[in-house]
Formats: structure tokens, C-alpha cells, sequence
């Protein structure tokens, strides 16, 4: 029979799954599971890594995560505070390079102090491989998450959402606006539970939706009267 002494430290040794992870919106489980797994780098890649990295943001901000975008001159902050970023956890850094400040450090500083770390591969490459493999090993032993936007070598990626803009509507006869954007997702990884059997999985998402958000249902009514379809491709 265990002591209550052994019992409280089976207690205090045990890391609930919620813990382990950092959540994400509803429509991106199908893309990257119930949540981003502490520790791990996650890259978003072409024409709606901005976006994609963006959205990523969205649920841990919403639930008490804070988050530090640097060195990211492309982030757009009336975007993200439409598809529902709580910008009052966002801190943002300017590049380092541009201000004469290490990169190196400057990363470490900030995988220390937030749960999320949001970057360019500008910034990544700059890193010497030697510093890039410090850089994952502080990343996993303090339970950040960092997400790097657009390709690099420099950095191994655990999971790499590679997107592609298959449609835009909202624009009629020859007038109106671009509201909509239908993208398409590739999801890769070699930790990532939800691939097929060759390793990826590919997904489409409103990115955003008519009201500049994640859409969760399956179909919505777009403005130029088509129906845009939330659908996992085998």
C-alpha cells in the first residue's frame, strides 16, 4: 500500500496532457491535433504562412498564453485581431539584426519568458548550426513552442504546414472585394500523429472566412453565391 508521502509525489510527477501541450482553434484540429506539442518547432511555408502562422496564435492568446512575434515585419496586426488573436498577450520584438542585438540570444530570452515564439527564416538563418542545436534544446527544456515563418534549412522543423491558395471570391462582375481565401494546407512531420502513411496530410481551410476568421463548419455561403467546402483530401 503507498504512503501518503509516495502518493503526493506521484502526484506532483504527473504531467496532465494539457500541460503538454498549447491549444489551437477548432478548425485547425483536423490540421495539427488537439493541441501544439511544448518544445517543438513548427514551420508555416508559402504564399499564407503569414496567416497560417497567425491563426496558430489565435486559441492560445484566447486561453492565457502569452506569445512574442520577432523579427516579423510582415505580421499584420488588424489582421490577426480579426481572426481573433488577443493582441494584449502579443509582444512584439524587432529584429535583432536591425537594432545590433544578438539573435541568439534574443531567442533564448524569449522561449524563457512566453509560451509561444514566433519568427522569420531570416532570423532562423542566421544562426550557425551550432546555435541552432543549442537553440531546440533550450526550446524543449523550457516548453515553448516556436513557429518560423517561410522555408529554411537552418532549423529542423518537427511539423511544417506547407499552404497553397487554391481561390479567393467576393469579387462579382468585374467589382467588390476579396473576402474569402480557400487554402489548401500539407501537413508533414515527423512527429505528427494525424499523417497518412507516407507522412502528410492534407487539409483545406477558409483562411480567413467571410468574417475574417477561421471557419468551422463544413460549408459557408461566400458572396459571390459559391460554396466553399472545409474537406480532408485522402
Amino acid at each position: 500500500m503507498a504512503t501518503s508521502s509516495t502518493t503526493a509525489f506521484s502526484i506532483r510527477s504527473l504531467t496532465f496532457a494539457h500541460e503538454r501541450t498549447v491549444p489551437v482553434h477548432p478548425v485547425l484540429v483536423p490540421v495539427v491535433g488537439s493541441g501544439l506539442v511544448r518544445g517543438q518547432t513548427v514551420m508555416c511555408t508559402g504564399p499564407a504562412s503569414m496567416s497560417c502562422a497567425t491563426a496558430l496564435l489565435v486559441a492560445p492568446t484566447q486561453h492565457g498564453s502569452w506569445a512574442a512575434v520577432m523579427g516579423v515585419p510582415s505580421f499584420g496586426v488588424l489582421a490577426a485581431a480579426d481572426m481573433g488573436v488577443a493582441l494584449e498577450r502579443i509582444v512584439f520584438v524587432d529584429d535583432p539584426h536591425r537594432v545590433g542585438a544578438d539573435a541568439a540570444n534574443v531567442l533564448g530570452a524569449l522561449v524563457d519568458g512566453f509560451d509561444l515564439v514566433v519568427t522569420s527564416a531570416d532570423v532562423m538563418s542566421s544562426l550557425s548550426p551550432s546555435l541552432a542545436r543549442r537553440f531546440a534544446t533550450r526550446l524543449q527544456s523550457r516548453g515553448a513552442v516556436c513557429i518560423v515563418v517561410d522555408d529554411t534549412r537552418a532549423v529542423s522543423a518537427d511539423l511544417r504546414l506547407d499552404t497553397e491558395v487554391s481561390a479567393w471570391s467576393g469579387i462579382g462582375d468585374g467589382h467588390g472585394r476579396l473576402c474569402t481565401r480557400r487554402v489548401r494546407v500539407d501537413v508533414d512531420g515527423r512527429r505528427h500523429r494525424l499523417s497518412r502513411r507516407d507522412g502528410s496530410l492534407r487539409h483545406e481551410v477558409l483562411l480567413p472566412g467571410p468574417g475574417g476568421q477561421l471557419e468551422e463548419i463544413d460549408a459557408v455561403n461566400v458572396p459571390d453565391g459559391s460554396v466553399v467546402r472545409l474537406r480532408s483530401v485522402p
